[in-house]
């Protein structure tokens, strides 16, 4: 009896493999990439996966460095000299 509004704002290809996993089960993802979790997401829903999600498959990797916890703030850092 309560007036109720349910906003969204992300899609759920950004979270695919969550997602998936909340409707199908934690056994049924085991193994799967991201794509292939997004892939089956949209056939199980019947709703397409968006361009944008779906392009970054067939893009090159930007950026690639990776830093250990204590090294966050120096890698940071380094990005905005």
């Amino acid at each position: 009896h309560t007036p109720t509004v349910i906003v969204a704002t992300a899609s759920p290809y950004k979270f695919a493999s969550d997602v998936l996993s909340a409707l199908l089960g934690p056994a049924l993802i085991e193994g799967l990439t991201a794509f292939e979790c997004a892939q089956r997401l949209s056939a199980h829903t019947g709703v397409p996966i968006p361009r944008q999600i779906s392009e970054l498959q067939t893009l090159p990797i930007r950026h690639t460095a990776v830093c250990d916890k204590d090294g966050m703030e120096e890698a940071v850092f380094s990005q905005l000299r």
